[in-house]
């Protein structure tokens, strides 16, 4: 789930340091994995309102919008170090988050380092600089 706040930023999540798979990384406003037989939409609602809320906000549906077809995107995660391969399919949703609700944003400790709010230019700009000097993970602006 991508928060978006009036002015068109969204919200970058950076991950526990005590996460298994890639502590400290920025990520999606929240996510996670599905129950056996969770729906996408429900799982990202469930997991925006626990990582982003701390669960004091219930999401309103109607600023719930999809970007493609749930499990349109495919991910794949090497864990040679576990000799492991990840196939992630994962759907991508967006949530309009009103004043009221972003004054009420409250990350959820165990699961989340810091929020951000950022302009999505400059978070693209981020990764570009990031997937060209992987050996530097400082952002030269």
């Amino acid at each position: 789930m991508i928060l978006v706040d009036k002015e068109g930023r969204i919200l970058v999540q950076v991950r526990s340091d005590s996460k298994k798979f890639y502590p400290g990384c920025r990520d999606a406003s929240a996510s996670g994995h599905l129950g056996l037989t969770e729906a996408y939409i429900d799982g990202a609602i469930k997991e925006a309102e626990e990582e982003v809320f701390d669960t004091q906000v219930k999401l309103d549906l109607s600023r719930v919008f999809r970007i493609g077809e749930d499990a349109c995107l495919t991910l794949i995660h090497d864990f040679p170090e576990r000799n492991m391969r990840d196939h992630e399919h994962s759907s991508v949703y967006v949530y309009f988050v009103t004043d009221t609700e972003k004054a009420l944003i409250k990350k959820q400790e165990s699961e989340v380092k810091d929020l951000e709010w950022v302009n999505l230019g400059a978070e693209i700009h981020r990764v570009q600089y990031w997937l060209a000097h992987p050996e530097n993970q400082e952002v030269k602006e």
